[in-house]
């Protein structure tokens, strides 16, 4: 197509022609690719996991937000360069036009790109083509808008220096007002106003036992499961999950017109212009169906920025499927059959869910929950076995010392607190209970002889202290001080409704277990220092109080009459006399 010359341009203006038409050529070949690369993503799932991945280290929110942010980057990225060469094609054919001109040949190539990147997301995102989301919308808008702008305005510029110049303070001005004002509307002085769910006893048991009954993992091949949670048993899950976290965040949900409404809030840390609350508030439609969850908004609010309603008739569900969650969440996603949202309640239907242990734990190291251990714990487990093969008389101070000992030799060519989480590991799982080897991997079964001699290892002269002690160590290395000790105390008011009955001197064993672990991992001098003490000696008193005076075998009603149940006013008081008596412990200097 030949360009037809203004009559009334100046013949001084320079042309650009040829580096419009250059242009044009570059915008054919480009939109070839984007759509190949749209249409070979789709039918290979693993290349945009690829383009996205992310460190085997990150816990799971960390990699979810990460993935989140390398998409946004990468699309920012393919459609500003989109938006550059449909503003470039579409520019004046001379340099000094007027500003109207300009503008009007970025409109022209910010509804060309806005077109185009919305195709290649739509077929990226597979069949039947949806609209894209709230988030891909406001990328695709924002980076066809910015590249159609510097498309048009370098060809229309006469000295590239300059308008490099004004792009990037332009740039500067846009990314820091942006911050800022985002920061703005997003913060907000005061919390939603969110009470938390309070937790009893009796419903924890009922949580506990909820799940129990539905586990999907008993049904046979061609069985189905039907779940119903309530509103109250959400918050409540909520409430407790929370409690085990650091930091002041809280959640509610509600459930009522087919649609799960969501309000959260977290505490900032005091920070210069930070301190304040992040509120979150979302509204929408839920349903499982073919391996995937799909969230439907239709009300979302961050802070003071609220969507409007009527746009989110323009725009496309959120689908969470496996290869973009995590495929190895991919078993879950397909034993859900259905979810219905009701008044106050849900009903998730199911069906038979198999997994291995192997499953379990391989899924919980990918999404960064658990530390790749394998190796080292296999190694301490091994020399702890031979000693229990070799000593008729094994004792817990022995263990120690054999465990420690391999902790240090390793550790020169490697890292001291790694090496002592993989022995507080084959100790719990050698002392305390063979589950704790589902988190690790690798680890075989002791022979019948070494497996006795674990059993007879006592602490103050009883076995289930050492069991309490060694697992409750293990449980720290595999989550966190809070869920450590949270766990310890849900063990015994389960044991309170007629099992052995709640016990304050169990407590002291998860208790302490719990602060070992925490104290021989807490750094690297540290981790190396109790390599030194524990490879030479382990005496029990130095770590473990004496548990004299302690209530045991308490029933589930002495235990809400007497004590006021977790959290009430005789507990508390035993809960701090347990405390003081591991913080007088010698080994650790306190």
């Amino acid at each position: 197509m030949s360009e037809n010359p203004d009559p009334n341009q100046n013949a001084d203006q320079p042309s650009v022609t040829g580096w419009r038409k250059l242009a044009r050529v570059l915008l054919v070949v480009y939109v070839i690719a984007l759509a190949g690369f749209a249409g070979w993503s789709q039918l290979n799932p693993d290349v945009q996991n690829s383009l996205i991945a992310t460190d085997e280290g990150s816990i799971w929110i960390v990699e979810a937000v990460t993935r989140i942010g390398a998409t946004t980057v990468r699309d920012l990225g393919l459609f500003s360069i989109l938006g550059f060469l449909c503003g470039a094609a579409f520019a004046p054919s001379v340099r000094g036009v007027s500003l109207f001109r300009v503008f009007a040949s970025v409109l022209v190539g910010f509804v060309v790109a806005v077109v185009i990147a919305a195709g290649a997301n739509a077929v990226r995102q597979g069949f039947p083509l949806v609209p894209p989301t709230i988030l891909a919308a406001v990328i695709i808008l924002l980076a066809s808008l910015y590249g159609s702008w510097l498309g048009a305005t370098w060809m229309n510029s006469t000295h590239v220096v300059a308008w490099a110049l004004k792009q990037v303070t332009l740039a500067i001005v846009l990314v820091l007002g942006g911050m800022a004002t985002l920061a703005w509307y997003s913060i907000s002085p005061d919390p939603l106003p969110i009470v938390a769910e309070d937790v009893s006893t009796e419903d924890r048991r009922r949580l506990v036992a909820l799940f129990r009954e539905n586990d999907p993992r008993k049904l046979a091949s061609d069985e189905t499961g039907e779940l119903v949670i309530t509103e109250q048993d959400l918050n409540q899950l909520a409430s407790w999950g929370f409690s085990l976290l650091p930091g002041d965040q809280r959640t509610q949900v509600q459930l009522a017109n087919e649609q799960v409404i969501l309000e959260s809030t977290l505490k900032l840390p005091s920070l210069p212009m930070l301190s304040g609350y992040l509120n979150f508030t979302s509204a929408g439609s839920l349903r499982a169906s073919g391996g995937e969850l799909v969230y439907t908004p239709s009300q979302f609010t961050f802070g003071k920025m609220r969507v409007p309603p009527a746009l989110f008739r323009y725009t496309g569900p959120i689908v969470l499927d496996e290869e973009w969650q995590h495929g190895s969440v991919g078993p879950f996603f397909r034993s859900l059959q259905s979810i219905q949202i009701g008044d106050e309640a849900a009903t998730i239907a199911y069906r038979n869910l198999e997994i291995d242990k192997e499953f379990v734990r391989n899924t919980l190291v990918e999404f960064g929950v658990l530390e790749d251990l394998e190796d080292s714990c296999s190694a301490q487990a091994k020399q702890l076995v031979k000693l229990a093969e070799a000593s008729p008389g094994l004792t817990l101070s022995q263990c120690m010392q054999t465990a420690f000992t391999t902790a240090r030799e390793r550790s020169q060519d490697g890292n001291a607190v790694r090496e002592n989480r993989a022995a507080i590991l084959a100790l719990g799982y050698l002392l305390g209970n063979y589950r704790v080897g589902t988190f690790v991997g690798g680890l075989e079964k002791p022979s019948a002889q070494a497996s006795k001699m674990f059993k007879q290892v006592t602490i103050r002269g009883r076995r289930d202290w050492t069991q309490h002690f060694s697992v409750s160590a293990a449980l720290q290395v595999l989550g966190n001080r809070s869920a450590s000790f949270d766990v310890g105390i849900l063990k015994e008011e389960l044991d309170a409704d007629g099992g052995s009955g709640f016990s304050f001197g169990d407590l002291l064993a998860d208790r302490s277990g719990t602060e070992f672990a925490s104290q021989i991992t807490a750094s690297e001098s540290q981790a190396a220092a109790f390599q030194d003490q524990l490879s030479n000696s382990f005496v029990e008193q130095d770590y473990f109080p004496p548990g004299t005076g302690l209530p045991e075998g308490i029933t589930a009603r002495e235990f809400e009459d007497e004590f006021g149940g977790v959290g009430g006013p005789e507990y508390s008081n035993l809960l701090m006399e347990i405390d003081r008596r591991i913080a007088a412990l010698t080994a650790y200097g306190k």
